[in-house]
């Protein structure tokens, strides 16, 4: 959505791998020992932590791989239960979760930047009718949209910044619902027939004038909904 109004969180994020300083302090002794990587079960991530994984085992470690959700794999962090994370969205949207371990982790690397998280609308929504959050709380606007805003991850900084979205817009007040939803519901929401974020509508007849949290990061291509992402 263009001009949208959430910069308080919509800063642009960095996404890190994460190892632990014990991880580090033991390698010579444990050089053989599997490293445990931990993944994050959304595709972007997957794509993320496929290319580290590649590159690990190329240098000859082996490697076992850990799936979950963003408050499983950060708990399992902090537990020492995994040693490399890939990928932290900082510094707001995983930062509440990378907090509380802040003194166990070591940032490893810049992985890519100008990863974003923001609100969409379809493009076919006439920007006349939808260009803001607060346009969503207008009866004309909201008469004609799909209420029921499905994120994905449960959790995730997608999903708690949404949670703050609706209380701050008082989006509630007038209809809308948001809920965490399977990431093929999620997808189909955005009028895809396949469960990947990476297909997107085609045509204004596959999806409603349904609002969306979506996130963005540089390996995704151009979207087919409307969007301001405040850095």
């Amino acid at each position: 959505m263009r001009r949208c109004k959430i910069g308080y969180i919509l800063v642009m994020s960095m996404l890190i791998g994460l190892i632990p300083d014990a991880v580090r302090a033991s390698e010579a002794q444990q050089s053989r020992r599997p490293l445990v990587v931990g993944e994050i079960n959304l595709t972007f991530y997957q794509v993320a932590a496929a290319v580290v994984v590649e590159v690990l085992e190329r240098l000859g470690h082996p490697v076992t791989i850990v799936g979950g959700n963003h408050p499983q794999i950060y708990d399992a962090l902090g537990k020492s239960k995994v040693d490399v994370l890939v990928a932290s969205w900082l510094p707001h949207a995983h930062g509440p979760l990378q907090q509380p371990l802040a003194d166990k982790l070591v940032e490893a690397t810049t992985l890519y930047t100008d990863a974003r998280l923001f609100w969409a609308v379809p493009s076919y929504v006439p920007e006349s009718d939808v260009s803001s959050i607060d346009d969503l709380r207008k009866p004309d606007v909201a008469s004609k949209m799909d209420k029921d805003i499905a994120g994905v991850g449960p959790g995730s900084g997608l999903m708690v910044g949404s949670e703050k979205v609706m209380s701050s817009y008082g989006l509630t007040a007038v209809g809308y619902s948001l809920r965490v939803a399977p990431v093929s519901e999620w997808a189909a929401h955005l009028g895809s027939e396949v469960p990947s974020v990476f297909r997107l509508p085609e045509a204004p007849g596959l999806c409603s004038r349904i609002p969306c949290p979506l996130s963005h990061n540089p390996v995704l291509h151009e979207l087919g909904w409307r969007h301001e992402a405040k850095r």
